[in-house]
């Protein structure tokens, strides 16, 4: 027969969440734990800003855990709770950049949407295009990236309307089929 040499195992079995004990090898169960907590801040949730939300009450739930890593996520707010329906799938349309252009709508149906330029001056009508950088529009109204942007990160009402207004005239505009939606009167 081969012979083996033989190697002796110790097997140190740690209780869940016991701590450290004394005279026994460091516990890796709590080393990982901790290192799963760091991953999970449950102290402070941070906010655009210096406003930070104390968190008393730590999530333990799965529902808390998918809800606080989702709001730890959020690059937008929600659609005001007084928008309506089409009008809030517009706002979020324009913040994920879906909202129907004439360039995205020629990718998307080419025997539709037969031409991917701006009716007003005939460059590329994309959806940035459409809404702040036609020159047949700068002409009235001043708008920028940066007023757009900052339309579409408000939680504000009127923000948010004027963002949805906005990008329903400018649609019009181009003849694209739009979300269709009352002018509210105003806020």
């Amino acid at each position: 027969m081969l012979l083996k040499k033989i190697d002796t195992y110790h097997i140190v079995w740690f209780p869940t969440h016991m701590g450290q004990i004394e005279g026994a090898p460091s516990n890796l169960n709590e080393s990982a734990h901790r290192a799963a907590r760091g991953f999970v801040d449950r102290v402070a949730i941070e906010r655009s800003g210096d406003e930070v939300l104390d968190n008393k009450d730590p999530p333990t739930t799965y529902n808390e855990l998918a809800k606080n890593f989702c709001l730890r996520r959020q690059k937008y707010p929600p659609p005001h709770s007084k928008l309506n329906r089409p009008q809030a799938l517009t706002l979020r349309l324009l913040q994920v950049g879906a909202y129907p252009s004439p360039a995205l709508l020629h990718k998307i149906y080419p025997e539709i949407q037969t031409s991917d330029t701006c009716v007003l001056c005939s460059d590329f009508a994309s959806l940035e295009h459409m809404l702040w950088r036609c020159p047949a529009l700068r002409v009235h109204e001043d708008v920028t990236s940066s007023r757009w942007d900052a339309a579409l990160r408000s939680p504000d009402l009127k923000n948010q309307l004027w963002a949805v207004q906005r990008a329903h005239d400018v649609a019009e505009r181009q003849g694209l089929s739009v979300p269709t939606w009352e002018r509210p009167a105003t806020c």
